[in-house]
């Protein structure tokens, strides 16, 4: 048989009776599993690149805040940064002065108010209804800051869920000695000058015992210690132990707290004045509920 060239090649490529091997496909899941590396190789450069962006950005910041640093502390030491701080605290002192000495009064029986609290806006010799009459008027200074042994007006007598001298300083705060703001003691104090006490001052300074750290008998009041829900009368001073409850939650654990009563109701229910409780340091109306064991002490003028 005679072959010519291309019939020879194809004989060579494809001998008679010989099956071609078939070649096993690759399995699909190698693929895959090479795809996802690259995607993690991807998101881990990435992360990096980012990391390396907020540290730059740190550095930066870190940079920035020393260098303004540098600059304030730079401007403090010289001649016009000192000027500047003297200037600001002669402002800060003359503030002070006034916010603790008080301000000028507004004719004899008149007390203005400190300039933070507002000044009462009467003229000599005339009445306003933000100032109000204490005492004499023989002094000046803050409300309720001296000026003889108290109102003794009659304004303290309660009347139909009122007291009238309270009722005017609502919404105000009352600041008798100057120290630590007003103070729920402050309107003790005050409310207890009204009534024409002395004032009181020193001891522990814990309003839980106010009934118990002071000669009130000798000042013409009656104290009830560890009083019953009965034994509440309306214009009363209310003492309360460091810790007690008033029936809704307990008040302070190392002074106590003092208020004045407005109301007595039902169910030992009462209506308070108080300073320096949920509505801040301002005179403000609550209502109560007297826990037996809670309260320390009631304050009353002999003969209310």
């Amino acid at each position: 048989m005679n072959l010519d060239n291309t019939d020879y090649q194809k004989l060579k490529s494809n001998p008679p009776n010989q099956e071609v091997p078939e070649v096993a496909p690759q399995s699909s899941g190698m693929i895959d599993k090479a795809m996802e590396a690259n995607e993690k190789i991807k998101q881990t450069r990435d992360n990096i690149n980012r990391f390396r962006q907020l540290a730059q950005n740190t550095m930066n910041a870190i940079r920035t805040t020393v260098q303004f640093i540098v600059k304030v502390v730079s401007f403090i030491c010289s001649p016009h940064g000192l000027i500047a701080i003297g200037v600001v605290l002669a402002l800060w002192l003359v503030f002070m002065a006034f916010a603790v000495t008080g301000s000028q009064t507004f004719g004899s029986d008149c007390y203005s108010y400190r300039y933070r609290d507002g000044v009462a806006e009467a003229k000599e010799g005339e009445s306003s209804t933000k100032c109000e009459k204490l005492g004499d008027g023989s002094k000046e200074g803050r409300l309720g800051g001296g000026g003889g042994a108290g109102g003794g007006d009659g304004s303290t007598v309660p009347a139909g869920g009122k007291i009238e001298a309270l009722e005017q300083v609502l919404g105000q705060p009352i600041d008798v000695d100057g120290e630590y703001g007003a103070q729920c003691w402050d309107l003790a104090n005050w409310y207890s000058k009204k009534l024409g006490g002395p004032g009181i001052y020193g001891a522990s300074g814990r309003a839980g015992y106010i009934g118990h750290e002071f000669p009130w008998d000798s000042w013409g009041f009656d104290v009830i210690k560890d009083p019953d829900a009965s034994d509440l009368k309306p214009g009363d001073l209310i003492c309360w132990y460091p810790g007690g409850s008033n029936g809704l939650f307990n008040l302070d654990a190392e002074y106590g707290h003092v208020g004045v009563i407005a109301e007595v109701k039902e169910g030992g229910v009462i209506d308070t004045y108080e300073q320096n409780a949920e509505n801040g340091k301002i005179v403000a109306r609550y209502t109560r509920k007297f826990v037996k064991g809670a309260v320390s002490s009631v304050i009353r003028k002999k003969g209310a």
